[in-house]
């Protein structure tokens, strides 16, 4: 028996990528009982079931953050671990560490399934709870209730001291999908800007940094409603929905499209339109995933291409770039790149080595600066 207790954002349906990612998860999970938890806090509503939870006869499963990308595998790794352990509860190992140090080398759904299975093969033992926020704890039958009752009344979420972490079973947290300040950008920007458009900029945490930093009036559009109502705070002016259904759009010093390009069925026609936006000399800068990074090769070689949430294969991208295909698109399109900067993202040890081997001995020419490029960051002006 196994009852998985969750606890659902109310507004998850509204951003198709974060949702995705918790389906496809969800439909792993082997439940006999679902619970859903919305509008309170996780361990307040345990506490407010503690009669109904001391009725349930098998392992529960509760999970504190649904937005991860979650290794294949992780909940038998849990489940094994839990059984073969003794303690009262398990939780899966992330980012944050794996009980000994060990460089992360991930990027897909399949990296981290490869990752898990890597540390599977290799016996990583099970370590002790390290303090870390759980995102995911599996208890033994029995154990959360005693556990709520030694609280009296009080438990705060906090997994017991006794919990072992799980090597071998991997998830990765993408709760900040909106949120980043994005401060990488910030050395492309020009050196004066009096009005920012920062197109797709999610909570506008990108927007207000520049705002700080410049002194500048920014202008967010975004079309998830919950991120541009948080953006309202933080920015002067923001629209929800599609920036080209406004009416007498001011010109800009600065326009950002970050990792949104991508998005969008025809980014031709997104780089034409930007064009009359931008003042004479004014500069365009954007972030786009690089299709050639080894994450993708290594998963092409092994017949995988799985959509996530978040990442190169995100579900929502329509369009995939490569250096060469973003330096004709802006070139046809009448656009000067100024500066192009890779975001590098490394291959483990060895692997460019192999990867150049095997492609001189099939006479082709390796990129390595690509396989080893998540993301360009170009800036652009207009010719």
């Amino acid at each position: 028996m196994l009852d998985a207790i969750v606890s659902l954002p109310s507004d998850l349906r509204v951003s198709s990528d974060l949702s995705f990612g918790w389906d496809v998860w969800a439909a792993r999970i082997p439940a006999d009982n679902w619970v859903v938890v919305q509008g309170q806090p996780l361990a307040l509503w345990l506490q407010d079931n503690a009669d109904w939870l001391s009725r349930c006869e098998g392992e529960v499963l509760l999970i504190f953050n649904p937005l991860l990308t979650v290794s294949r595998q992780a909940l038998s790794a849990l489940r094994r671990a839990l059984q073969a352990s003794g303690a009262p509860c398990v939780m899966p190992a992330d980012a944050r560490g794996f009980g000994r140090p060990i460089a992360v080398h991930y990027a897909t759904q399949r990296g981290l399934d490869r990752m898990a299975e890597a540390h599977g093969r290799e016996g990583l033992p099970l370590f002790a709870f390290d303090g870390r926020a759980p995102f995911v704890l599996l208890f033994r039958p029995g154990a959360l209730p005693q556990l709520l009752a030694a609280s009296s009344g009080k438990w705060d979420g906090s997994p017991p001291l006794d919990t072992l972490i799980v090597p071998d079973a991997i998830v990765h947290d993408h709760s900040a999908y909106y949120l980043g300040d994005r401060a990488e950008v910030l050395a492309l920007l020009p050196e004066r800007i009096e009005r920012l458009l920062d197109i797709g900029g999610g909570a506008g945490n990108f927007a207000a940094s520049v705002k700080s930093r410049y002194g500048c009036e920014v202008h967010v559009p975004e079309l998830n409603p919950i991120m541009a109502e948080e953006a309202r705070e933080k920015v002067d002016c923001v629209w929800q929905g599609d920036i080209f259904a406004q009416a007498n759009l001011p010109s800009y010093d600065c326009i950002t499209a970050l990792d949104m390009v991508e998005h969008v069925a025809d980014p031709e026609s997104l780089l034409r339109k930007l064009g009359p936006l931008l003042r004479r000399d004014g500069r365009l800068v954007v972030s786009l995933p690089n299709l050639g990074h080894w994450s993708v090769v290594a998963d092409l070689m092994e017949g995988y291409w799985d959509y996530i949430a978040v990442g190169i294969s995100c579900r929502t991208h329509v369009r995939f770039f490569t250096l060469s295909t973003i330096r004709d698109m802006f070139e046809r399109e009448g656009w000067v790149i100024e500066r192009c900067e890779p975001t590098r993202v490394p291959a483990p040890e060895g692997w460019l080595d192999e990867f150049s081997a095997s492609g001189a001995k099939l006479g082709l020419q390796v990129d390595r600066q690509s396989l080893e490029t998540y993301a360009y960051l170009v800036a652009a002006r207009k010719r």
